[in-house]
Order: C-alpha cells, then structure tokens, then sequence
C-alpha cells in the first residue's frame, strides 16, 4: 500500500458510446492470485497496464513472470482480448518518446511468447496503447503528445 499498489479489488462503472464497462482493478503481486482470478472470471477484456520507465522495469525482476502469468491465466479463463497500456508516457525519463514506447511493447510481446501467446492470433487479439493515466493522454481522446501513434485510444480498444 505505500508503494501505491492495489491491495483489494475495486469496481466502477464507465460508458462509452457503444459500451457500458464495470472496471475490475485487482492487485497484480503474486501475494493476491486468488483476488486476480476472482477479478478475470468475472470479466470480458483484460486491460494489463505495464510502465513505459526503462528504470522501473529494470527493478522489477517479477514483471516478466507477473505478465507471463496474468495473460496466460486471462487465456485460460477465456478472455480473448487484451489492452496493453504502456503507461506514464507522460515521465521525464520517456518524454512520449516513440522508442520507449516500442520498446515496452516488445517487452510485452516476448512475456506473451514466452507464455505460449501471440499478440495477434486467431484467439488473442492484442492492442498495445500508450497513455497518461495522469494527464489522460490516449485514455479517451487522442493525444497531441504523441502524434506518431495511430492506433486506437483506450476507450477505443475497448469497444474494438
């Protein structure tokens, strides 16, 4: 709880035009895999928010195997649908750099492979996102910051 993390699972409800969601945020440590299979079995799309700062990937040796595991279980429990969002594009160490962005998507790709996964499969549709959960780029419009991005907004990869 100091470090900011997710300690008990939290609902709300947002709409878009075409949808009406009711958000599972789950605590991703390891400590809480019953709260995180709980959450998944009660949901549709898997939003998986990952960090876009090379530094605090590099101090997070569980990352790997977290993402391995959370996306294998969402398989497992029949989501077919993933939206990756690469997160705090917004940073001073990112600077909505396009390479930091790619990077972190590659991270991601490999987690995937390495859990039996491919991004685009028949069964596994994947949409990598970058955003600004704090200034709220590419969470509902499109962001001025990144004008080499031009793939869906989080809430578009959602009603997608």
């Amino acid at each position: 709880r100091d470090r900011g993390g997710t300690m008990y699972v939290a609902l709300w409800r947002l709409a878009s035009r075409r949808c009406r969601f009711t958000v599972i945020d789950a605590p991703g440590h390891a400590d809480f895999s019953k709260d995180i299979v709980t959450a998944m079995s009660q949901a549709d799309i898997a939003v998986l928010v990952v960090t876009a700062v090379q530094s605090d990937v590099d101090m997070c040796k569980e990352c790997d195997a977290q993402i391995r595991e959370h996306t294998l279980l969402a398989y497992t429990l029949g989501l077919r649908q993933l939206v990756v969002c690469v997160n705090q594009m917004d940073s001073e160490a990112v600077e909505y750099s396009q390479d930091h962005f790619e990077r972190a998507c590659g991270d991601v790709r490999r987690s995937l492979q390495l859990a039996g996964l491919k991004a685009h499969d028949v069964y596994f549709d994947v949409h990598f996102v970058p955003t600004s959960g704090w200034i709220g780029d590419n969470v509902i419009s499109r962001s001025d910051n990144m004008p080499w991005y031009c793939g869906p907004t989080l809430i578009e990869a959602l009603d997608d």
